[in-house]
């Protein structure tokens, strides 16, 4: 018979539980092949009530049940386990015992978001001795995430707010996790952090949140922000949280969505120095175009191709800028999202491109090309960022950035040092600081790339945030083999 190996463990505020029994199998857990259980001593037994709902265990007294799974392998019909363990009581403690690897999921609403902003967080798990499976709507990058050692389970989620469809979509993620039961769940982006974490916490699965900015729900007081509250409310409740910004941290804890002794802040996604690092001999685009020979001034603005990005104010800023500075290029690279009500279509790029206003480059696998052919990148974002990554990608590669004002854009950047903030929706000012870039000395603008990269390498370096990871799973008690 082929079960999931697991750790029971009971912590009671006042007595050390010795277990020296013989493990069984409940029958209702061998039939669904989820999980077996260790009874425990007979001077405790009579005080114990078993109910298997999402492998909780509860006891006549205030204790602590966990339950830990582990990955299916072969086990005899019968085993007998002898061990003697004294836990400290602890609410958050599981341990894992054997030769089984602890199962760990990462849940996003794309996998192509999983394999380009979490692939090195799944090499240091496997490196760790966990197991990962990544649990995202299946895409071009299923293979990808693969060939890093992790499994695929294929979750579509639509997007937008549908009732029906984000109805269905928390009863599979409760059977999901009712079938595999990992030892502890990760989530990005909305979806996952509500309706995953909210289905990991009614099966007793720990979770670990990442809140990367507030989106547009959060724009507006009406019913779908009241909604959405109300279901982070319930489904962060015992989760540990991760936030980009001191903002949307403070939000959260001030409107009661979460306790603050449970939340922490990183530094962004962090990002990988050493990947996105300066480059010399940078290439020169324009000339192609029958521009003179001297090399024009290149602005870059990357990122989703929605309106709250600011990409209307980037084109208007060029429009203006193109009619009275010479040489100026403006490229724009990244992913036109047609299912997005806010999204820029095919006739709008067709247009810019039409009236000579902006270079649109498609999307790309591996942006750092597109970064060294730049003298600055420009993200006059308003949407409710964590902190993007275009611009730590952009300032670790030596380059000054011109962005918003705004929570998560700002923590980017150090005004007037690594590179200038302007005034969110306001073309004129932004207008302003890409011709004050323009008309500064190389060394100016060498000197805010420098100053950027130094910053990147010593308070936004991907390690940080991928420490801070496996820090947080071990403070829940999930422990791997090498650990």
């Amino acid at each position: 018979m082929a079960i999931s190996r697991a750790c029971a463990v009971w912590f009671h505020p006042t007595q050390q539980i010795r277990r020296t029994e013989k493990r069984s199998v409940h029958p209702d857990i061998g039939r669904a092949g989820t999980g077996c259980v260790s009874t425990i001593s007979p001077k405790f037994a009579s005080s114990i009530s078993f109910h298997y709902w999402g492998a909780i265990m509860q006891t006549s007294t205030p204790s602590y049940p966990v339950c830990v799974p582990m990955v299916d392998e072969p086990q005899p019909n019968t085993h007998t386990w002898s061990a003697t363990s004294h836990i400290s009581p602890t609410p958050l403690g599981i341990v894992c015992m054997g030769h089984s690897t602890p199962a760990l999921w990462i849940s996003a609403n794309t996998t192509w978001y999983v394999f380009n902003f979490r692939a090195r967080l799944i090499r240091t798990l496997l490196e760790q001795g966990f197991t990962v499976t990544v649990v995202a709507p299946a895409d071009d990058y299923v293979q990808r995430v693969e060939a890093l050692g992790a499994k695929h389970i294929d979750l579509p989620m639509a997007g937008g707010a549908n009732p029906i469809r984000d109805a269905w979509l928390i009863v599979r993620f409760w059977q999901l996790l009712g079938r595999h039961r990992p030892a502890i769940l990760l989530s990005f982006t909305p979806k996952p952090n509500i309706y995953g974490a909210l289905s990991a916490r009614l099966r007793g699965i720990p979770v670990v949140a990442n809140i990367a900015g507030l989106g547009q729900a959060f724009a507006n007081e009406n019913w779908l922000r009241r909604i959405i509250k109300w279901l982070y409310r319930l489904a962060l409740r015992r989760a540990h949280v991760f936030f980009q910004n001191l903002e949307d941290q403070a939000q959260f804890v001030a409107e009661h969505l979460v306790e603050q002794d449970r939340t922490e802040r990183l530094p962004g996604s962090g990002v990988d120095t050493e990947h996105f690092s300066p480059r010399a001999g940078r290439s020169v685009p324009g000339r192609e175009k029958g521009l003179p020979t001297e090399e024009p001034f290149t602005f870059l603005m990357v990122g989703r191709l929605l309106r709250d990005k600011g990409v209307g104010e980037y084109v208007e800023a060029a429009r203006q800028l193109r009619a009275d500075t010479d040489n100026v290029l403006f490229h724009l690279l990244g992913f036109i999202d047609t299912r997005h009500p806010g999204g820029v279509t095919h006739d709008d790029i067709r247009s810019w491109e039409r009236d000579g206003i902006i270079d649109y480059l498609g999307h790309s696998d591996d942006v750092r090309t597109h970064y060294a052919q730049a003298n600055c990148v420009v993200l006059p974002s308003y949407y409710r960022e964590g902190v993007p990554r275009t611009l730590l990608e952009a300032a670790s590669m030596g380059l000054p950035v011109i962005t918003t004002d705004m929570a998560g854009c700002r923590d980017a950047v150090e005004d007037g040092v690594t590179g200038l903030l302007v005034r969110p929706r306001d073309v004129d000012d932004l207008v302003s600081k890409m011709r004050q870039m323009v008309h500064m000395t190389d060394d100016a603008r060498q000197r805010m790339g420098s100053q950027g990269r130094g910053r990147m390498c010593r308070d936004f370096s991907e390690k940080l945030v991928i420490q801070r990871y496996v820090d947080a799973v071990r403070r829940l008690g999930v422990i791997s083999n090498v650990a």
